[in-house]
């Protein structure tokens, strides 16, 4: 692993955990202080709309600056945020409203931090290695999930909020640190044109999709997978409890979940790969045929082996498509594409789980799952069918 590629994942990994443990640790203190589930509902939806609003605009200001030093500012200013919020819980003077406020605001700073990161992975390995480093990235994403949610309900006990808090400043803040030492040419400074306003700048980008099929294709199946396994996400905990399962069977298959995407993307990191068209292809065919025998099963055991499955086969797609954009798209628009992609990823999201969830008081669960399989099968015909040149 090169210098830069290890001060990335090690700045990474610190604000990564330090996320984790703070949305696990707000999310019990909002329920137990309120009662109620309406505010947690709240706040996770003030966490990813004004992503959906400010997403297209934070990829043109990416592109036209150094993207290393994006990551470092928008790491300082939510280090910065985290630590007032500190302050004003050890004073006793947090709000209901003040944490909404913050929680918008790092929804805004996340829209340019993301991109960023997207942006310049490419630029701090090789290109044979970019499937690894993406691997990597990913591995500590999965950690953080996996480690976050055990520790943010264990220092919320005791520390209490106002220390979670401060864990979570301190690891944006350590996080910015580790990235200031990152020592990379950005070429596309040199390539950027500074003269075009940021609606010229948008247009430009989604010219340069619809002319480029394999990104065209790529973007929409991306979307038709996020809306269809949206129905996964708030219809499972149903068809668990109709096939008579207990709580357990769901905590489990959350678990084989997480337990599959973390080997694959330990294997993945370690061994050197190269991303294809064919191989993202069979990775939706895997995950959907994983996810059409899932629905047609009741037996618990089966259930657990489909959802590893899925795990590994959602977790490939996700690292082989990132790797081959990032490949694909020029370097002096990566920022606009990826904003743009995570725009369309987010805006999805609330309309999959509230089409699902209506949809489901009239289909059975396991029809609904059967429907997304075949979407997410025939989302990897259609890719596999591509022409790639990056």
């Amino acid at each position: 692993m090169n210098r830069n590629l290890l001060l990335f994942a090690s700045g990474s990994f610190v604000s990564l955990i330090g996320t984790r443990i703070y949305q696990v640790a707000l999310a019990w203190w909002l329920y137990s202080k309120t009662g109620s589930s309406e505010y947690v509902g709240l706040f996770m939806i003030s966490s990813f709309l004004p992503a959906i609003i400010v997403s297209p605009f934070a990829g043109t200001v990416v592109d036209r600056h150094s993207r290393r030093n994006m990551m470092v500012v928008m790491d300082i200013l939510r280090g910065v945020l985290f630590m007032y919020l500190f302050l004003m819980e050890y004073f006793s003077e947090l709000t209901m409203a003040l944490l909404l406020i913050v929680t918008v605001l790092v929804s805004v700073f996340d829209s340019f931090f993301n991109p960023a990161v997207d942006s310049l992975l490419p630029d701090l390995v090789r290109k044979e290695n970019l499937v690894r480093a993406n691997s990597l990235y990913r591995l500590l994403k999965n950690l953080s999930k996996i480690l976050g949610p055990a520790l943010g309900s264990l220092l919320l006990k005791v520390v209490g909020l106002a220390g979670v808090i401060l864990i979570n400043s301190l690891s944006f803040l350590i996080s910015g640190i580790f990235e200031m030492f990152i020592k990379v040419e950005e070429k596309h400074l040199k390539k950027v044109s500074k003269e075009r306003n940021m609606w010229q700048d948008i247009k430009s980008a989604l010219l340069y999709i619809r002319s480029v099929r394999f990104i065209l294709v790529t973007i929409l199946v991306i979307a038709i997978m996020n809306f269809f396994t949206g129905s996964m996400h708030v219809l499972l905990p149903e068809h668990v409890s109709k096939l008579g399962k207990s709580e357990w069977v769901y905590g489990t298959l959350m678990s084989m979940l997480s337990f599959g995407g973390l080997i694959v993307t330990f294997l993945m990191a370690t061994i050197r790969t190269r991303a294809s068209v064919k191989t993202l292809g069979l990775n939706l065919v895997g995950y959907g045929l994983a996810v059409f025998v899932f629905a047609m099963t009741g037996n618990h055991w089966l259930m657990f082996a489909m959802y590893f499955l899925i795990g590994i086969f959602q977790t490939l797609f996700n690292i082989n498509v990132i790797t081959l954009l990032q490949l694909a798209i020029p370097e002096e628009m990566r920022g606009k594409i990826f904003s743009l992609i995570s725009a369309v990823s987010f805006s999805l999201l609330p309309v999959s789980y509230g089409f699902f969830g209506f949809l489901s008081s009239y289909v059975a669960t396991a029809h609904i799952f059967i429907t997304t399989s075949m979407a997410l099968i025939a989302g990897g015909v259609l890719i596999s069918l591509q022409r790639f040149e990056g």
